[in-house]
């Protein structure tokens, strides 16, 4: 009789071992933040931590609608539950820090749990307004396609200089500086003028005689 009570609390020990363990396995923000990069597991807690998480969210909602991401990022790893509302969250903050890839991971886990026994609709009773998984499949059709759009644009590549214009160009037609232009031709020296005629002397001029009658 003695040896099964020992087991028993023994066995309630460990239980309760295992839910502090699992209550304090959250990591850092810093290190939270590196691995929602590629949206890598973050959180993992779940009964231990509901009481917190239903004390927390609604300043979860309140940081979305502000777009605080990088708050929201924090306080959902501080808390660590994990559920769709939660993930959901999650992939807000990645996607409002720039991290897209991470975004598009946490949205698909979130897509993952709804329906399960740890959604927010039966276990929590909180969804933040919103209703899973559709909520979550609509961001990830906006963060799909934003990484998309990367994956398509060309990369290394830098356009090109513009040719600023000149009012000359405009109105002539004339080559750019991208063109080569001929050099002006050489215009010729103007001829010189005729010397001036020079006076008539009139000393030596003889008058003719007057004409018979």
């Amino acid at each position: 009789m003695r040896a099964s009570r020992w087991s028993g609390l023994l066995g309630f020990s460990c239980v309760l071992l295992a839910a502090c363990a699992e209550q304090h396995t959250s990591v850092s923000l810093e290190n939270g933040l590196v691995l929602m990069q590629t949206g890598a597991p973050v959180l993992s807690c779940r009964e231990p931590c509901l009481a917190d998480w239903r004390r927390e969210q609604p300043q979860a909602q309140a940081l979305v609608t502000a777009g605080q991401w990088r708050d929201l990022a924090a306080l959902v790893i501080r808390v660590g539950y994990q559920d769709d509302l939660s993930l959901f969250y999650l992939g807000r903050a990645a996607e409002g820090l720039g991290f897209t890839a991470g975004a598009a991971a946490y949205y698909r886990q979130s897509q993952q749990i709804s329906g399960t026994a740890i959604a927010c609709a039966i276990q929590s009773k909180q969804c933040g307004g919103l209703v899973f998984p559709q909520a979550a499949a609509l961001r990830l059709s906006s963060v799909t396609l934003q990484l998309e759009r990367s994956r398509r644009a060309p990369t290394g590549s830098s356009p090109g200089k513009p040719v600023p214009a000149t009012t000359e160009g405009v109105a002539t037609g004339s080559a750019t500086s991208n063109e080569t232009v001929p050099p002006p031709l050489p215009v010729a020296a103007p001829a010189p003028s005729p010397p001036p005629p020079k006076p008539v002397d009139t000393r030596d001029f003889i008058e003719p005689p007057p004409a018979p009658r």
